[in-house]
């Protein structure tokens, strides 16, 4: 079992320590087995009161967590600084318009096990739309679609692969050469970029701009010259192993609604949630991890219309618990850590941490522009488009004022480009 002076340890990062990532709450439970707690064994037969756990973040990770935490007999408390759940995956309602906006899109693919766990423990699972179809437009509005065919995996794409009229012979012959041991070996992390593996494999630049580039940067949000060779590999073996695994998911609700189907869950199960209500530090020694609040006194609600909960008031309610879980971005994990030996080499590998911002512009028309739900857009700093009316199935008709000029002028010329005809269909909103 876990001494309690563990709870130091599950303060650190643990995507980094112990790979507890923020879609495999189901890693947490294997490192516990794993440092000798069975986890069921000891809450059923231990005498002790119920074990308690603290989790600062109330995005994507902190939510898997306090759910299968809960599923498992643990008293989660969880912390939240904005008065909402979510985290980046979230959404907001457009003032002028009253319509319920995401800050950008949300996809999953049938491979991505944890997160599809998730949805299913908190009932969400039914508010996803599949798709086994991804169209490419090019400049001028022709089009190209990746299906399934009755080959095996991992052939099943090929026949409309090699129909890819935006990619020529050389293209795909490079292409098909480059999926061999992407598909089929591991690609170890040697330290060098996909770009210069791409570089090494005979990648066409055609090759490079039109297939790799828009499947990579959107499903790893970065660059080809800044993604590691064992990322990519992993992406594309991991769509490849069966026809099913290459289907994309689109919520059809917004995402505010999608997560706080799991704070429902936390409170069913006795959980308690505190939102505008951020961890400024912890404290942990052998026996308790004891939080450091940010005095919240001018907030006018909490949980459920509870006051407001300052760290006296928190401390006399039991702030003290028996672990500490820091689902938080890397630059606010940075800020709570203890000034201790143990927080340095955290700190080192914190400060190699970027930020890889997508920017998601939302465009409002007067008519149907597109019988497509999505598509891949090439040659285009847009990686995809959405028609958002179409996938939640309502009319969106509404009129934006005064949107970014530069923003919308982007997405207006991209766009443009790849809808036949658009003087006849569109008409230009609020610029």
């Amino acid at each position: 079992m876990i001494p309690k002076s563990g709870a130091l340890f599950l303060a650190r990062s643990l995507r980094e320590k112990w790979g507890f990532s923020a879609l495999g709450a189901p890693s947490f439970f294997r490192v516990l087995c794993e440092r000798g707690w069975d986890v069921d064994c000891e809450l059923r037969m231990s005498p002790t009161p119920q074990p308690t756990v603290a989790i600062a973040g109330g995005g994507l990770a902190g939510l898997a967590a306090a759910c299968a935490l809960s599923d498992k007999g643990f008293r989660v408390t969880l912390f939240e600084k904005r008065p909402f759940l979510g985290g980046r995956a979230s959404s907001w309602e457009h003032p002028g318009t009253g319509e319920v906006v995401d800050n950008c899109q949300h996809v999953l693919f049938r491979v991505c096990t944890n997160l599809l766990e998730f949805y299913h423990r908190i009932g969400v699972a039914d508010q996803i739309r599949w798709y086994d179809e991804m169209t490419f437009i090019e400049p001028g509005g022709r089009t190209s679609v990746m299906k399934s065919s009755p080959l095996p995996a991992p052939l099943h794409t090929a026949p409309s692969f090699f129909n890819f009229p935006f990619l020529n012979a050389a293209d795909k012959l490079a292409i098909a050469r480059a999926l061999v041991p992407l598909t089929l070996t591991v690609q170890r992390d040697n330290g060098k970029s996909f770009q210069e593996w791409l570089d090494r494999h005979g990648q066409t630049q055609n090759a490079i701009h039109r297939f790799w580039n828009p499947i990579l940067v959107s499903a790893l949000s970065e660059e080809l010259d800044l993604i590691s060779v064992s990322a990519a590999a992993q992406v594309v073996r991991e769509s490849m192993k069966s026809p099913a695994a290459r289907e994309m998911g689109v919520p059809t609700v917004p995402l505010t609604d999608l997560y706080n189907k799991a704070g429902d869950y936390i409170r069913a199960r006795g959980g308690v949630l505190h939102f505008r209500q951020p961890i400024e530090g912890f404290t942990a020694d052998a026996s308790r991890v004891q939080l450091q609040l940010r005095n919240q006194q001018e907030n006018r609600q909490n949980e459920e219309g509870a006051p407001p909960l300052s760290l006296r008031s928190l401390q006399g309610q039991g702030g003290d618990f028996d672990f500490l879980i820091l689902a938080l971005p890397f630059d606010a994990l940075d800020k709570v850590l203890p000034e201790s030996p143990e927080s340095t080499p955290i700190r080192e590998q914190l400060s190699h941490f970027e930020t890889a911002p997508i920017t998601g512009i939302h465009l409002w028309f007067d008519r149907q522009i597109s019988d497509l739900d999505h598509a891949v857009l090439l040659d285009t700093r847009i990686q995809w488009m959405f028609h958002k009316s179409r996938i939640r199935r309502h009319a969106a008709n509404a009129r934006v004022p005064h949107p970014s000029r530069i923003l919308q002028k982007v997405g207006w010329q991209t766009t443009r480009a790849r809808v036949p005809h658009p003087s006849r269909f569109l008409r230009r909103v609020g610029w």
